[in-house]
């Protein structure tokens, strides 16, 4: 029988088809686990995002009830010497007296003094005020207010009402830099942060905001134009985004203060993180999942392989075996197979396949072993046939009377010495022809 094409072994088959298969399932799975870590690592950092959120807001309130309180106390001083002054004006001496060192000691920017009318009475410090309109609404209200200005940098302003008797007789606003709490922020959560402040005047065409603060600005003024860059301010604020710079990669969100201000001029944080080795740490526990899938696989494979071998060594003795039927190689067929005939306890489909192969030698070896006895007989048969032929021709040529056959159509096949003899004609000239053709030529004669 030929073979198209090269021989290609069973068990090398069934082995790359399950490893085949084995790969296939252990990527899909990876890609599984890689889409979770990632999914998880993503869901934690909004966790965290919102802790780093509620850090500032503690920070920035902790900063702005400090300061309150500060002011409330600063509008309960009084002198003997103000007791006859109008309500308001009792606190101008205490300042002038004590601004400078609460300057110093508290870390005051500035500080303002309304009368009822919302009329600025004086100002300590820099020139930092707020507007008339939230002056008025302190006095009405009779309820203090938190600002953060950012005409340049960034600067926390508590506004409180003067009471005097249950009455109200002004404003005083505090006011200090805006820093103390975006380095202790940064202290908190080791991440950086830059304040965005609303400016029309902006050098970039999609962000109507500017920086008024950046810690570490040396590292991140590059991070925030690129960011400036690629996104809008609405996109950071609905979903943390990623960047890449300088083959690390920082995480970028945006949130903004609720300090009862409105929210167009209240300052944007804008947290700069960098998750390099967090991404760092998934990829490398990916790689490791694919390390121990890989070396996995190879044992698998390895252990796969030598069941296979073993498995598959008697079908190999089998598919070599078989062939020797048709060579009619019975004993060699035989000696192939004495090992496998040794039946285990629990027996396989290999074995009844040995045990029919063998039942089928057997067969065939009997069925050779009659087709030459019936071909011997034959022969023996053809002798003893040709014997008698030959006795009966001799008989039938010495006998003295005319011995012919003829077939059907009359023509004589054979004729013994008397008949050649009563024609006086050759035999080759007689044999063929109808017995009527010649009886006239003897006639004639």
């Amino acid at each position: 029988m030929n073979n198209d094409g090269f021989f290609f072994s069973l068990k090398w088959k069934i082995a790359i088809l399950i490893a085949v298969i084995f790969l296939v399932l252990h990527s899909f799975f990876s890609y599984l686990i890689y889409r979770d870590a990632t999914e998880q690592l993503a869901l934690n950092r909004q966790h965290i995002q919102k802790g780093y959120a509620n850090i500032a807001h503690a920070l920035t309130n902790d900063s702005f009830l400090v300061l309150a309180q500060f002011a409330e106390l600063v509008s309960v001083f009084e002198t003997a010497e103000s007791k006859g002054q109008k309500a308001a004006s009792q606190l101008i001496p205490v300042l002038d007296k004590n601004w400078q060192q609460w300057q110093f000691i508290w870390g005051l920017e500035g500080a303002v003094l309304y009368n009822k009318k919302g009329e600025l009475l004086k100002q300590w410090g820099s020139s930092l005020k707020p507007d008339k309109d939230s002056v008025i609404q302190v006095i009405n209200n009779e309820s203090p207010k938190n600002q953060i200005l950012c005409p340049d940098a960034c600067f926390q302003l508590v506004l409180i009402p003067i009471l005097v008797n249950a009455e109200i007789t002004g404003s005083l606003g505090i006011s200090r830099s805006f820093a103390d709490p975006i380095i202790k922020y940064q202290q908190a959560t080791n991440s950086d942060i830059a304040i965005l402040v609303n400016s029309s005047q902006s050098a970039t065409t999609r962000w109507l905001y500017k920086v008024s603060a950046l810690t570490h600005a040396e590292q991140n003024r590059e991070i925030v134009s690129k960011i400036f860059q690629r996104y809008q301010l609405e996109d950071l604020v609905r979903q943390i985004k990623n960047i890449k710079y300088q083959e690390k990669t920082f995480e970028i969100s945006v949130f903004t203060l609720n300090t009862g201000q409105d929210n167009t001029q209240s300052p944007f944080f804008l947290v700069i993180e960098d998750i390099s080795d967090e991404l760092h740490a998934i990829n490398m526990q990916i790689q490791m999942l694919w390390l121990y899938g890989i070396s996995g696989f190879v044992l698998f494979l390895s252990c796969l392989m030598l069941v296979l071998v073993l498995s598959l060594r008697r079908v190999t003795r089998l598919s070599n075996a078989i062939p020797l039927l048709a060579q009619q190689r019975f004993g060699c067929f035989r000696k192939q197979f004495s090992k496998m005939l040794k039946l285990p306890a629990a027996h396989d489909e290999l074995d009844i396949l040995s045990r029919t192969a063998m039942s089928l030698a057997d067969q065939l070896e009997g069925l050779e072993s009659n087709i030459k006895n019936s071909i011997q007989q034959l022969i023996e048969q053809g002798h003893e046939l040709a014997t008698e032929r030959d006795f009966v021709q001799q008989i039938i040529n010495v006998a003295p009377i005319l011995v012919l056959t003829q077939d059907t159509n009359g023509r004589i096949l054979s004729i013994n010495q008397t008949g050649i003899e009563a024609f006086c004609l050759d035999e080759q000239l007689i044999i063929g022809n109808v017995f009527d053709n010649i009886i006239p030529e003897t006639e004639a004669e």
